[in-house]
């Protein structure tokens, strides 16, 4: 049996951070309705500086062994801001919407 036959992926939406990269995270998918979960972060998400941060929602693989632990292993993308996610200075934006300074 593969690795992957163990494993359940879930939806939810992060409610709490904890100390260590770890969240609290409640699940949407039918069937697991409501269930908060502990969470950490993949190394993927890690290497890659994504910043997970209350409210978003996110794709989950639960422990098979431990129902209340799990990794995260996507953030769905959320428009944060004006500027669709980018850097207030990022190349390619109009001057009227550069910082200043």
């Amino acid at each position: 049996m593969s690795q992957q036959d163990d494993e359940f992926v879930v939806d939810g939406v992060v409610s709490a951070t904890r100390p260590g990269n770890r969240f609290v995270v409640t699940l949407t998918t039918e069937g697991f309705e409501g269930h908060e979960v502990l969470t950490h972060i993949s190394g993927k998400i890690r290497m890659h500086y994504i910043r997970i941060v209350e409210g978003d929602q996110v794709t989950l693989v639960l422990d098979p062994h431990d129902m209340t632990k799990g990794r995260i292993t996507y953030r769905h993308s959320t428009r944060r801001g004006g500027l669709n996610g980018r850097s207030p200075n990022a190349p390619g934006l109009k001057k009227s919407q550069r910082r200043a300074g």
